[in-house]
């Protein structure tokens, strides 16, 4: 940290806490998962690695991770970010008391400070900048729903052949794996508090995932029941 710049520092102040992180089995030493990066492929291949759950899904036995909120981990690698735009240049952006230019300590949606936050690089109307921001989230949600359908499907179809005799126990395995890896990415953009603005393009792509996991998932499910 002695070597970061004063702009990264405010983000790095705000990635202590607004990040994906679990605690050590046993213990309460907190470990931040990224020996392999920032992105939900990579942190996944990182718990994939270390076989680790958080829990087991009731109704098909899949073990499964929980996101926590990893605002830091998804803005990493966005347009914003590698424009050097920080944290607190959106959340808590300058203002003035007096002739004394400081950071507000009003810690909040830029939607609700569009002039300071957006204003300070984006020329546009505030409108037009909050309309820009409301597609987006419009979008992204839009495909969180979608991928939610689709990992409902799969679970039931999973607890399906799971209470079926002689039902393919190497069939439910893939399926059970695939429903974790489509619920990871899932809830990788629903517990990321920004509804795909901090990182449009990755929060599309990982919901897009989930869908397409979710799908294979109750596919190799319903193969995993017998033919009758």
């Amino acid at each position: 940290m002695d070597k970061a710049t004063r702009q990264e520092m405010r983000s790095y102040v705000c990635g202590q806490c607004h990040v994906e992180y679990y605690f050590q089995p046993g213990t309460v030493k907190l470990i931040f998962p990224w020996d392999k990066g920032f992105t939900p492929d990579e942190v996944y291949q990182y718990y994939e690695e270390i076989k680790f759950k958080d829990h087991e899904h009731p109704a098909t036995g899949t073990p499964l991770l929980k996101a926590q909120h990893p605002e830091f981990d998804m803005f990493q690698g966005s347009i914003h970010q590698s424009a050097g735009v920080a944290c607190a240049d959106c959340h808590m952006p300058y203002t003035k008391e007096g002739d004394v230019k400081i950071t507000s300590h009003w810690w909040t949606s830029p939607l609700k400070t569009i002039r300071e936050s957006c204003g300070a690089c984006h020329r546009g109307d505030a409108e037009y900048l909050k309309g820009r921001v409301l597609y987006i989230q419009r979008n992204t949600a839009d495909l969180q729903k979608r991928a939610g359908k689709a990992l409902v499907e799969a679970i039931a179809a999973i607890e399906t052949a799971r209470k079926t005799p002689r039902a393919d126990q190497k069939l439910l395995e893939s399926a059970r794996q695939l429903h974790r890896q489509a619920q990871w990415y899932w809830d990788w953009v629903d517990a990321e508090n920004s509804m795909g603005f901090h990182n449009p393009p990755l929060a599309m792509n990982t919901s897009g995932k989930a869908i397409d996991l979710a799908h294979q998932a109750r596919e190799a499910a319903m193969r995993a029941k017998p033919a009758r």
